[in-house]
């Protein structure tokens, strides 16, 4: 999943059966759109990421990255637990997490890293996993 962004959403156009051109424009408009939001999440200081039942990062990207030293995808494959060095299951960003995997949204913040991180979690419904919480931070 390393390099995938997931939850952006996209302008849609309805198109008949009948209009090929038509379909083919809507396809083409596709790559613009994945252009302008791949640009958007990598000028803006943020981060987006997403994590599995295990608490296992799947994503980590965005600009924000770089204030905390590091890379997209360098927390992909580690836990909660590990990221943030800790055991405790009440630790608030691992307690958001697991909230979120009940299917409840949580906003928060959290010091880390010398930075105050605004977060919001929240159950991420579709695609490979059926349900994980997708996270943002600003």
């Amino acid at each position: 999943m390393k390099g995938t962004i997931v939850g952006r959403r996209a302008k849609a156009k309805s198109v008949s059966p009948s209009s090929d051109e038509a379909g083919r424009s809507a396809l083409s408009e596709i790559p613009a759109v994945n252009a302008t939001l791949g640009a958007l999440l990598w000028q803006m200081p943020a981060v987006i990421w997403a994590i599995d039942r295990d608490l296992r990062f799947t994503l980590s990207e965005g600009g924000g990255l770089a204030a905390l030293d590091s890379e997209p995808g360098d927390a992909v494959g580690r836990t909660l637990f590990e990221y943030f060095s800790t055991e405790d299951p009440e630790f608030p960003p691992i307690a958001a997490h697991r909230r979120a995997l009940s299917g409840h949204p949580v906003t928060y913040e959290t010091e880390w890293m010398g930075r105050t991180f605004h977060c919001h979690v929240e159950p991420l419904t579709g695609g490979e996993s059926s349900e994980r919480p997708a996270s943002r931070s600003t």
